[in-house]
């Protein structure tokens, strides 16, 4: 489930950065241009929620294990009763 997640961030954040061509501003002395603040105070909001979704939390692991011995339980049961 996280690896669809993290694709779709990485193209949320990609999009955040590349669509921020007008508001680039020439630095003084040179041709490379520099990122206004709102952009990148943007991006960095952008990642801290999706390293957010991504962490998991000992509620999410507790519910992955309840659901792997929902698993297990079930497939003992068809097992003894010769349905598997």
């Amino acid at each position: 489930m996280a690896g669809p997640l993290a694709v779709g961030a990485a193209a949320a954040i990609a999009l955040a950065v590349g669509s921020g061509g007008g508001s680039q501003a020439p630095v003084a002395g040179g041709s490379s241009s520099v990122r206004s603040p709102d952009v990148v105070i943007a991006v960095r909001g952008l990642a801290g929620e999706v390293s957010q979704l991504l962490t998991t939390t000992p509620l999410d692991t507790e519910l992955d294990n309840l659901v792997h011995d929902g698993k297990r339980g079930l497939t003992a049961i068809l097992a003894t009763g010769g349905l598997r």
